[in-house]
């Protein structure tokens, strides 16, 4: 099936799967047991319907098929509701010495917020004059803050011991997630702030320079470098997924999601990001330059990570790419 037709027809089966006129009987079996639809990315320009449950339910087979109507035949993957932020495994902790701010900052260290926050510094981006830091919202940003209240983005993370005094960056935007409607990102902007500016670099793990942005392809392995795994590799299994992640005990629509599922060198499926990840940037390596095409958001059992395609998050919030000078020795 042609890739923009297969995610007309996940839509479409979200929506018939998510109606609010279904009996209450179905409706509780939608919610035991679905996970989110998406679409298996089968060759660049085709794929399939996916369908993500809870468990091998052959009755919520059967209502994915009686609402699809001959359109398509899914393909079912049995997987737990994403999460984020996920818990910062034991022995998650970096070293001081790694993450000490006097350090260069960049893509791949943590981040966050004394009050309990810590996510991975996803990428650096500027609009017009001015240079950001992006990162993921739920794992950066306090509950209830207000966009104008000069709340800090510091460096390292809350589980590094970071104090307002590691401050880098203000954060001045962000998403707020909606329980009632289909959200698209978890992202999160600050704006670097004058002392910090001398110590940041675009490249992620202070050597591998980001080119441009792109597309998630099917014919190479996908690359992330975060606060708590560091380099993994995966690969692209959902082109566009739509569901449901839970976010501190809540539960949130989102839409349109990347998902990537870690391997390791024997191809068996391993962990992609772990709790402290979130935010991190999603590439592709060629010749040792980077492509960035998503920012994670979420991850799930089974060695899978959620991320939201660049583009969204750019569009957005009108950000290009940054290409900075090394920084300046003094």
């Amino acid at each position: 099936m042609n890739r923009a037709d297969a995610v007309r027809t996940k839509n479409e089966l979200w929506s018939r799967l998510t109606a609010k006129d279904l009996d209450p009987k179905t409706q509780s079996l939608v919610k035991r047991a679905l996970v989110g639809v998406g679409v298996e990315p089968t060759s660049p320009n085709e794929g399939a319907i996916l369908v993500w449950l809870g468990t091998d339910d052959p009755a919520a087979k059967a209502l994915c098929e009686k609402f699809l109507g001959g359109a398509a035949k899914p393909k079912y993957l049995v997987a737990t509701v994403p999460t984020i932020p996920a818990p910062i495994p034991a022995g998650g902790k970096r070293s001081a010495k790694r993450y000490h701010q006097r350090l260069p900052i960049f893509p791949g260290v943590a981040v966050g917020h004394p009050a309990g926050r810590t996510a991975t510094l996803g990428c650096i981006v500027t609009r017009g004059t001015d240079i950001f830091v992006l990162t993921s919202a739920t794992g950066a940003v306090p509950k209830g803050a207000a966009p104008d209240a000069g709340i800090p983005l510091c460096q390292p993370g809350h589980m590094e011991g970071c104090h307002t005094a590691d401050a880098i960056a203000t954060l001045v935007q962000w998403d707020v997630l909606d329980p009632l409607k289909l959200n698209a990102s978890d992202a999160a902007l600050a704006q670097i702030i004058p002392k910090a500016k001398r110590l940041i670099r675009d490249t992620i793990d202070e050597q591998i320079p980001f080119n441009t942005i792109g597309e998630a392809r099917t014919d190479t392995p996908l690359q992330k470098y975060g606060r708590t795994t560091g380099w993994t590799i995966g690969k692209l299994v959902d082109a566009s997924f739509t569901g449901i992640i839970v976010a501190e005990g809540q539960p949130f629509p989102f839409c349109d999601l990347l998902v990537v599922q870690g391997y390791n060198e024997r191809k068996k499926p391993v962990d992609f990001v772990q709790g402290g990840d979130a935010g991190a940037a999603l590439i592709h390596l060629d010749g040792g330059r980077a492509t960035l095409v998503g920012l994670i958001v979420a991850s799930m059992a089974g060695g899978y990570a959620l991320a939201t395609p660049i583009s969204t998050v750019f569009q957005k919030y009108a950000l290009t790419l940054a290409h900075l000078p090394p920084p300046s020795a003094t």
